[in-house]
């Protein structure tokens, strides 16, 4: 078996409870050592918070952007964005993969208008009369996109 990909999540503090739904229906694929998630909550005491930051954002071969107002809103959110954007020039496999979690503008953000978003179309997961089918969508997107990472990448493994 292939080594875990690690996957980094951005999202705004104030959206933990949606990050939290979200690794829960990851759970499949984190149990499998399919993907290994990282997010600032697991920063440890007296750790420089900005470095690590950084460094997991660079080691990720996916992050996760967890699209909501509060996000759009987030000076950090948004300098997440632009360095996953940089990195991903310097490594053209990293997966960015936004996730609009509620309804918000972000159709007007950057270039995100042209990216394939999940869950389908774009429609947030908090428009869903289901929450649970919503995530499955993004849990399925997620997959599928690493499937066809590791395809690029010639892994032999299925997931």
């Amino acid at each position: 078996m292939s080594s875990p990909l690690n996957l980094f999540y951005s999202y705004c503090h104030a959206d933990n409870i949606q990050r939290n739904e979200l690794d829960k229906h990851l759970t499949m694929l984190i149990r499998n050592e399919v993907i290994l998630p990282w997010h600032d909550g697991k920063i440890t005491a007296g750790s420089n918070w900005e470095e690590n930051i950084i460094k997991n954002l660079n080691d990720a071969d996916i992050v996760v952007f967890l699209i909501t107002t509060n996000w759009l809103g987030s000076d950090a959110c948004i300098k997440e964005w632009d360095l996953a954007k940089s990195f991903s020039k310097e490594q053209p496999n990293k997966l960015l993969i936004p996730v609009i979690a509620t309804d918000c503008a972000w159709v007007d953000f950057d270039d995100m208008k042209t990216m394939l978003v999940l869950p389908y179309d774009g429609n947030p997961v908090s428009m869903w009369s289901n929450s649970d089918t919503a995530w499955l969508d993004v849990y399925k997107g997620i997959k599928n996109a690493i499937e066809e990472q590791k395809k690029n990448l010639n892994y032999s493994q299925p997931i």
